[in-house]
């Protein structure tokens, strides 16, 4: 019987902790429901079968093999709102240190300036929407490393400056951002570099 057989011959607790790794990638990605990640996860750390890891996960997307540059990215696994809006007419407004971005954020500046600092904060899988009408302000949209960035806009008597890398990372959350700025600026770049401070 070949549901019997395994190739495999590294230690149970490896190929267990394998598993398991890929069931919680799969369900921060969404490609699992509540019910069907608690059930498969006990049955992968319950079972001395090889074979039922594999069963498990057989249909789930593989885990990215280089995932250094990524480790510090936090991915939201709760609930995620649809929509925010950022206001900065006038005046400013900001958004930084930890948080929880909805799926579509909206932001207007007239005349002000607005700050989303997205270094920190607890992104939903799959992608992240900013969509911005800048008129004679500033917007500044700081974003962290490891992560897909794609950016498109329409800047009149204005700019757009993307100071961020077009690699792409399989797997990784992304950060879609579009709109217009007109006598205004919108800048896209990653956190500053903290300096050591040498102690003797």
């Amino acid at each position: 019987m070949t549901d019997m057989i395994n190739p495999d011959n590294r230690p149970m607790k490896v190929q267990r902790d394998e598993a398991v790794t890929k069931l919680e990638y799969n369900f921060a990605h969404g490609n699992l429901e509540v019910e069907e990640f608690e059930t498969r996860l006990e049955l992968a750390i319950n079972t001395t079968l090889p074979q039922d890891l594999a069963r498990i996960t057989s249909d789930l997307s593989p885990v990215p093999v280089n995932r250094d540059n990524n480790s510090d990215i936090n991915l939201n696994q709760g609930r995620v709102r649809s929509e925010e809006l950022f206001l900065g007419i006038l005046s400013g407004a900001d958004r930084k240190g930890v948080w929880r971005p909805a799926r579509k954020n909206r932001v207007f500046v007239l005349m002000g300036g607005v700050d989303l600092d997205f270094s920190r904060a607890v992104l939903p899988p799959g992608i992240t929407e900013v969509e911005f009408l800048c008129l004679m302000g500033g917007l500044d949209i700081i974003v962290p490393e490891g992560i897909n960035i794609e950016v498109k806009g329409l800047p009149i008597m204005g700019g757009i400056d993307k100071k961020v890398s077009d690699e792409h990372f399989p797997g990784q959350p992304t950060i879609r951002i579009h709109g217009i700025a007109l006598m205004g600026g919108v800048d896209i770049k990653y956190p500053k570099k903290r300096r050591r401070i040498w102690k003797r």
